[in-house]
């Protein structure tokens, strides 16, 4: 039987592949976007897939996929493209600063201050140029999280948060509401507003799943599972702890699967690397 060739719109290949990414199939996402392909839009989803996976995985991304994006939309003089394609290069850059060694969230501990710096330059770029307000919310979020994580000037980020979600909420980005509630209930959790952060948190978990995330969902239910000790509920803690670390077995999600053996084991996912 021969190969039958179908006509697909490269919105919906690239839409679909993220899809399925997010579900936890990044091999059957990347099958969908081919390496030789010279579409701006296939190359950019093929490295936010790629770079996906090395955040899965807890390792630094690949970055030749990245390069031959960056290349294919600088050819396609794109505007948006090129704005969506150096968020990509902020996040490659922000988790490869999150995971290095030596260095721990929420501190500017062992960290290069000139890359920190630069890093957040890049971000400000992108929210002073942002083409619609949905983006410049991702941009808002991820300034946030650099206060948050790299500097450790956590009272300065919520707002930025906060500044997030409505612009995301807007524009139906269940990824980046998710992303930001997280976040917020972080902070609530901290602040010791517990029945707050379970809101944030429980709404940050629906609308994970609603953008299809399994990984995004898992890493809510392990902060419910932190709640549910810090309420005296330990076996329903442990239950949902080990449920999370079987899934994240079966998704290949390594380093949230170590994290919730590191829970069972009794540690504090908001405090240790949560």
């Amino acid at each position: 039987m021969g190969v039958e060739l179908i006509e697909i719109p490269v919105d919906a290949v690239v839409s679909a592949a993220a899809r399925l990414a997010r579900a936890g199939a990044s091999d059957a996402a990347l099958a969908l976007l081919p390496a030789g392909s010279q579409d701006a839009r296939v190359l950019l989803a093929r490295a936010q897939v790629e770079i996906g996976r090395s955040y899965l995985t807890g390792t630094r991304g690949p970055r030749a996929g990245l390069l031959r994006a960056r290349a294919a939309v600088a050819r396609s003089e794109d505007l948006v493209l090129a704005w969506d394609v150096g968020l990509l290069q902020v996040r490659a850059d922000l988790y490869d600063a999150l995971f290095t060694p030596g260095t721990r969230l929420g501190s500017d501990e062992g960290r290069d201050p000139a890359t920190v710096e630069r890093l957040r330059e890049a971000i400000d770029h992108l929210r002073s140029t942002a083409p619609d307000e949905g983006r410049r919310a991702w941009a808002d979020f991820m300034l946030g999280t650099v206060f948050d994580n790299l500097y450790g000037v956590r009272d300065v980020a919520p707002a930025l948060y906060r500044s997030a979600l409505a612009p995301a909420l807007a524009a139906g980005d269940d990824y980046l509401v998710y992303e930001v509630l997280r976040h917020l209930g972080d902070h609530s959790h901290d602040g010791g507003e517990m029945d707050v952060a379970r809101e944030e948190w429980e709404a940050s978990a629906f609308h994970a799943a609603r953008s299809g995330s399994a990984l995004a969902m898992l890493n809510q239910l392990i902060l419910l599972a932190q709640l549910a000790r810090e309420r005296g509920d330990e076996a329903g803690a442990r239950l949902l702890g080990s449920e999370v670390g079987r899934w994240a077995e079966g998704l290949g999600a390594t380093r949230l699967h170590s994290q919730a053996a590191a829970f069972a084991a009794g540690a504090d996912p908001t405090r240790d690397g949560g």
